[in-house]
C-alpha cells in the first residue's frame, strides 16, 4: 500500500480554473471548470473534462473555497476515467 506523505481529506469543491497551454507556436489561456475531489498539505486531487498534463500550472479562480487552495498547483499526474480526468496537483509552494 502506497504511502503518502500528507493525509487526503475528501472534498467536493466546485472550481473554475486556468491554464497556460501552448497552442500552435503561441501561449494561450483555457478556462475551465471542476471539481476539487480531496485536499491535503501537499496538494489536491481534481476532477476535470480537460486534459491536464504533467506540469501545467493551474491557477484557482477566487471563489468560496478553504484559503489553502488559494493557490497555484503544479500537475504532477492525469488520467482519463469513465470519459473525464482526475488529476493529481501540487502546491507551487510548499506549505
Amino acid at each position: 500500500m502506497e504511502k503518502r506523505r500528507y493525509e487526503r481529506k475528501p472534498a467536493n469543491y466546485d472550481i473554475e480554473y486556468s491554464v497556460v497551454v501552448m497552442n500552435i507556436r503561441e501561449l494561450k489561456r483555457i478556462t475551465a471548470r471542476g471539481i476539487i475531489v480531496d485536499t491535503s498539505l501537499g496538494g489536491f486531487g481534481l476532477k476535470t473534462d480537460y486534459l491536464l498534463e504533467r506540469g501545467h500550472v493551474v491557477t484557482l479562480k477566487d471563489m468560496d473555497i478553504p484559503e489553502i487552495l488559494k493557490y497555484h498547483g503544479i500537475v504532477r499526474w492525469s488520467n482519463k476515467i469513465n470519459g473525464s480526468y482526475r488529476a493529481g496537483l501540487s502546491y507551487k509552494y510548499e506549505i
